[in-house]
């Protein structure tokens, strides 16, 4: 199928020197510092940073070795089924940050309330289960392992992982793993020849059609001439959209 790549740009092309939001990189995952959705229990790996906690005692931060963010408090501390968040040390309320650990029982408390624990929203044992803030100890409370945390060291020094030992897994801080940008290391399409800058952008394009499928290759056709909005996202080759161009 023969395509006039003469006007044919690729979104890839136009955002590969703009600076975006820094990232990490870790066990073949890129992150986005600063993007979490909430914490939550995942499998154990005590290499991985978003499960590598460090614990202040003075202040009691329980703080994440992907930033530096803490486990927060979304909303009152000392309310039954309040969510957890990560959110910079010290940038909210005391009593949303501080945090106690107690020995019998593995619990993770409220400082300002401690019969409130680190608990496993909806008793989940599935990794992704959020966790929450509840009622883990006194009368009508029980917490059947959800809010049993071990503490394991970690691979990092002066850190640890803690482990539900309901479900056997571990504490996690939720950060959004992220497409790297197209051509970045790390991306699928690194290496590949469209990627390669000292090639022509006309056998680099052709390069890229190449690649997709039937479908896309019919969709690009469709776009409004001259331009068109951002679309066509094709996640297998990191590239977050395609449009024509002038």
């Amino acid at each position: 199928m023969h395509i006039n790549i003469a006007f044919f740009c690729v979104y890839f092309l136009g955002v590969l020197g703009s600076q975006g939001p820094q990232r990490y990189k870790e066990n073949g995952q890129t992150y986005r510092t600063g993007s979490y959705s909430s914490p939550m229990i995942q499998v154990c790996n005590a290499s991985q940073l978003s499960q590598q906690w460090i614990y202040t005692q003075s202040s009691g931060y329980l703080r994440s070795g992907t930033s530096g963010l803490c486990l927060t408090a979304s909303g009152d501390p000392t309310a039954d089924g309040t969510s957890l968040t990560m959110a910079t040390c010290g940038s909210t309320q005391a009593s949303y940050q501080a945090f106690d650990f107690v020995t019998e029982g593995n619990f993770i408390v409220v400082r300002a309330a401690p019969s409130k624990c680190v608990n496993i929203e909806a008793y989940g044992t599935t990794p992704g289960a959020q966790v929450w803030l509840y009622g883990c100890m006194g009368a009508g409370y029980t917490c059947e392992g959800n809010c049993d945390w071990e503490s394991y060291p970690s691979n990092a020094p002066g850190s640890n992982l803690f482990r539900n030992n309901e479900s056997k897994l571990c504490l996690d801080d939720g950060a959004l793993p992220v497409i790297p940008r197209t051509c970045s290391p790390g991306s699928v399409s690194s290496g590949l020849p469209f990627c390669n800058y000292s090639l022509s952008f006309e056998a680099r394009a052709e390069d890229l059609v190449a690649r997709l499928p039937l479908d896309y290759k019919l969709a690009l056709i469709m776009l409004p001439f001259p331009v068109a909005p951002a679309q066509l996202a094709y996640p297998p080759l990191d590239i977050a959209a395609f449009f024509w161009d002038m």
